[in-house]
């Protein structure tokens, strides 16, 4: 799928991934008990989706990253039709404060 870029909408006053990763201490895994459920995250990952402001975060670092979470990563369609509270705790968008329009009501919602 090919991102244009009147295909995306850019929030004002957002927080890029990277501004706010600087300023985060380092924490250790998750400690999850035998039996216990993992926190779900659902990764926004479109390759041709223009990057935060030129800075890119690639999917193998997210990946291992997020090696200790039940994480899942979700282009556009799959975006808008599969992210809510039912399937995931928590959403990431390492695109920063850009985000398919098509997707703003499953996102704000």
């Amino acid at each position: 799928m090919k991102i244009r870029r009147r295909d995306f909408i850019r929030t004002a006053g957002g927080l890029d991934l990277a501004t706010v990763a600087r300023a985060l201490p380092v924490l250790p895994g998750p400690q999850v008990q035998p039996g216990e459920k993992k926190f779900r995250i659902a990764i926004f990952y479109e390759p041709s989706f223009p990057p935060a402001d030129g800075m890119a975060v690639g999917r193998q670092t997210l990946q291992d990253a997020l090696q200790d979470f039940d994480s899942e990563f979700l282009g556009v369609e799959e975006l808008t039709k599969r992210l809510s509270t039912t399937h995931f705790d928590l959403f990431l968008n390492p695109y920063g404060s850009t985000f398919p329009k098509e997707a703003f009501d499953r996102i704000s919602g």
